[in-house]
């Protein structure tokens, strides 16, 4: 432990002599992180909660410095976001120029305060501030402090010990009040990597936690819900204490759904009668209640704009329905308490419900806090004992499944004021399939082809269809085409179905060619079989940091019918491939008979999270997935 005392301490003094000497400090930081172009020096994070007028007072502070190990030219961008819920205090900022044995300090002289809308946000619009660090060359370093007032008691932001690039020393401080209860969840931290200190005195206790020596951030392919693999702290008040008693903020569930059920208390509950007379309108013949859910939901998802846009108290509190149904427009919150007022003039029960996208890896079970959702949605019970997810925002969504973004997450379902439910959205199988009739013309291929896509597939294919002229249809094929290995190629006659039609496939019928597919050599023909609809995806087992993933689980079944050329036979085919794993599976079979070849491809990802230990497997699939690829069928001149 001595050791270890004196090492920090000689360590500490050599860094403070460094500070003083920009070239030292520059070479220090270039041969301790090679190949990196700026590192952060030091990111300290600071909470400071205090009782004031018998209730906790919030502030919180940041401080970040950084320093660039290239010459390469930085544009020295940098933002700083806030809440409506925050107040910003102050932020200062300033570039660190070398001047000899010294730095000079330039400071920012012109600070932008913006709103800064992100799709991702619930419960308010975010506030930003920009500026420009002046003077950026090598050896430089940029440093910004900020000082900001939480005026909620629910929305203590998290503490991120990286903000991207290798950085040496991260540290979060907690200065809190004994009569608070503070409550901690930690996501990405290896435990042995996180230094805790606890201090505590009469009246306060002092948390201060640290990394050093944090690597940057991989960018790695196939992952989902990155933040669970960026160290951080999610601090939250569970309680306080004043003279009168103990009141509880975010101790458990119980409270995130009274603060919730609140918000939907507050909704404006003017009545419109041009909603009930619609209702009525369009439910009218319908036989059975999921039929009227389904009509309701229906017209809300083809007749509202989303619109992600909400100001003020409407960034926590659902707009009135008659204010969405009158504008034509609305957000999450808007569309889904619409729904619901619908739902409740003709006596169908439904239910407010609140989800978190993946990109976010929290759940409600774990973390009784805001920061787990950033999405309303409306949650019907149906008679046959299956849950209904209602999410208007997404056009195209069938009601018979979720869209992705909330696939395998946790939703809490409100049923009233003291009744709630956590229920995971369950993951849909979305499938692909296609027919193809290809004749071989010299070195061509020409192709008649369906291609029929269900679930999530459809959903993301109608979007980049919506609003295209027929000559941007055309192109979006094309480009699929090429997405898929086959760049000579020309889309001839496409068309297809009602993208409106959300529970059916959405199916393209297409005539395209192939160029220069076919190699000829003397009186043989050698082709690749075509094999487009899926991406060879092997893991590099060594290297792989983070958990493989995938968006969605789904297949893709393919049947090709080769009309043989005439003078031509098959002199060799491949193998025939079965592979299969109960996560995933590849058969390929060729059959033949005199003037036609058939070809069948089942290709399954029936996973979103890849266990380590299927790893080599999956590497196995992929494997022959190349082979198919690679491998040539022979056609001989009789």
């Amino acid at each position: 432990m001595i050791k270890i005392i004196i090492t920090l301490f000689y360590t500490l003094c050599a860094l403070g002599l460094l500070a003083a000497n920009p070239a030292a400090e520059l070479q220090y930081y270039q041969n301790k992180y090679p190949n990196q172009k700026v590192v952060d020096i030091s990111l300290k994070q600071s909470l400071h909660i205090a009782m004031v007028g018998g209730k906790p007072e919030i502030y919180q502070e940041e401080y970040l410095e950084r320093i660039y190990l290239t010459d390469q030219t930085f544009d020295g961008k940098e933002q700083i976001r806030y809440s409506p819920i925050d107040t910003l205090l102050s932020i200062e900022a300033y570039t660190l120029v070398p001047e000899g044995n010294k730095y000079k300090k330039i400071p920012v002289k012109q600070f932008n305060y913006y709103s800064d809308i992100a799709d991702f946000i619930f419960y308010d619009d975010s506030r930003a501030c920009s500026f420009v660090f002046p003077a950026l060359s090598k050896g430089s370093k940029t440093v910004y402090k900020t000082k900001k007032k939480i005026n909620s008691l629910y929305f203590i932001h998290p503490f991120f010990f990286t903000n991207g690039p290798a950085t040496e020393v991260s540290e979060a401080r907690i200065n809190y009040d004994n009569n608070v209860e503070m409550l901690f969840n930690q996501y990405g931290i290896v435990p042995e990597t996180l230094e805790t200190v606890i201090k505590k005195n009469a009246k306060n206790t002092v948390i201060t936690y640290t990394m050093r020596n944090i690597p940057q951030m991989e960018h790695e392919k196939n992952v989902r819900a990155r933040l669970a693999y960026i160290p951080h702290i999610v601090p939250r008040i569970g309680s306080y204490t004043t003279k009168t008693g103990t009141i509880e903020v975010l101790t458990s569930l119980d409270n995130l759904h009274n603060l919730y059920y609140g918000y939907i208390k507050a909704i404006d509950q003017t009545p419109e009668p041009a909603v009930k007379l619609l209702t009525d309108s369009i439910t009218a013949g319908k036989t059975t209640e999921f039929d009227k859910v389904k009509a309701v939901y229906d017209w809300v998802q083809h007749n509202i704009r989303y619109v992600a846009i909400e100001d003020g108290d409407k960034g926590l509190v659902p707009e009135g329905a008659a204010q969405v149904f009158n504008k034509r427009y609305g957000d999450c919150k808007g569309m889904s308490n619409l729904m619901k007022t619908m739902l409740d003039g003709i006596g169908i029960q439904s239910h407010i419900t609140w989800v978190g996208t993946s990109r976010l890896p929290y759940k409600y079970t774990e973390l009784p806090s805001p920061v787990v959702d950033n999405h309303m949605i409306l949650h019907y019970a149906g008679a046959n004992g299956k849950d209904y997810i209602l999410d208007a925002t997404s056009e195209y969504q069938s009601i018979e499944y979720a869209p992705s973004a909330i696939q395998g997450k946790q939703c809490l379902i409100s049923i009233d004021s003291s009744t709630y439910r956590v229920y995971e959205i369950p993951h849909s199988f979305n499938l692909v399939q296609q027919s193809m009739v290809i004749n071989i013309d010299g070195t061509s291929l020409k192709i008649t082809d369906t291609t029929c896509y269900n679930g999530n597939y459809k959903n993301a294919i109608a979007y980049a269809l919506a609003h295209k002229s027929n000559s941007e249809k055309q192109r979006f094929y094309q480009n699929m085409l090429d997405g898929e290995g086959f760049p000579k190629s020309t889309v001839y006659n496409l068309q297809h179905t009602d993208i409106y039609a959300v529970d059916n496939p959405l199916c393209f019928y297409a005539n395209f060619e192939l160029r220069d597919y076919i190699i000829e050599i003397a009186d043989e023909l050698y082709m690749k079989p075509y094999f487009g609809k899926t991406v060879e995806t092997s893991i590099d087992i060594a290297k792989r940091k983070y958990p493989f993933s995938l968006s969605n689980k789904g297949g893709w079944l393919c049947t090709q019918i080769i009309n043989i050329p005439k003078e031509y036979s098959i002199s060799h085919l491949p193998e025939n491939i079965d592979f299969t794993h109960p996560l995933f599976a590849l058969k390929v079979h060729y059959t033949h008979n005199k003037n036609q070849l058939l070809i069948d491809i089942d290709y399954h990802e029936n996973f979103i999270t890849l266990p380590t230990e299927d790893y080599e497997k999956w590497n196995e699939m992929n494997k022959l997935v190349r082979q198919v690829r690679g491998q040539s069928i022979v056609f001989r001149k009789n």
